[in-house]
């Protein structure tokens, strides 16, 4: 994982795999601290005229929704104000991406072994796009495995998120990025 230096940011992202939290956590976090929370699936979405990641998936297919998942990170990170950014599970596949979240963000990876995601996705009500050709649910292990190292090229933090509810993880994440993510007004 890169180390953490000096330097203190106004944004807080979340990265990692499908179905760790991101979301549940940014939104919590968000609230918790009185910030600007995006999810930046939901704003690919959004942006895409869709209603969800998937649907813009499939109509677009991959490769352009990568296109269009770099443009939007790239915008939420010009935010001027204290955020929380949640982004996708396979963000960190652009190098572009990976270097905006190490550099403008205290970045902090949320993981949980293959068998939790699995029991989470099983239990999610949002649909989830297979990317590998497989089910969504068959192909978490491995797009978790493929991807652990770029999570680590971007993340300050890591917290695993498999025994923990979405306040304590919370609370992991305020004491990981404590001096490193500045809440109040610039």
């Amino acid at each position: 994982m890169s180390a953490p230096g000096p330097k203190t940011h106004h944004i807080l992202t979340l990265v990692g795999p499908r179905c760790a939290g991101k979301s549940s956590v940014g939104k919590a976090l968000a609230q918790s601290t009185r910030v600007a929370w995006f999810d930046s699936d939901q704003e690919i979405a959004r942006e895409a005229g869709e209603k969800t990641a998937a649907d813009v998936i499939e109509r677009m297919g991959l490769a352009e929704f990568r296109k269009l998942e770099a443009r939007v990170l790239a915008r939420l990170m010009q935010t001027k104000e204290p955020c929380v950014i949640a982004t996708g599970g396979g963000a960190v596949e652009s190098k572009a991406a990976r270097k905006l979240l190490r550099e403008d963000s205290y970045c902090v990876w949320l993981d949980a072994q293959p068998d939790v995601l699995a029991a989470r996705m099983r239990a999610d009500p949002w649909p989830r796009p297979a990317l590998l050709g497989t089910s969504a649910l068959d192909e978490i292990g491995e797009l978790r495995a493929a991807r652990l190292k770029l999570y680590q090229d971007c993340a300050t933090a890591r917290i695993a998120t498999d025994k923990l509810d979405v306040a304590e993880v919370a609370k992991q994440v305020l004491k990981a990025s404590q001096g490193h993510w500045v809440r109040g007004r610039l």
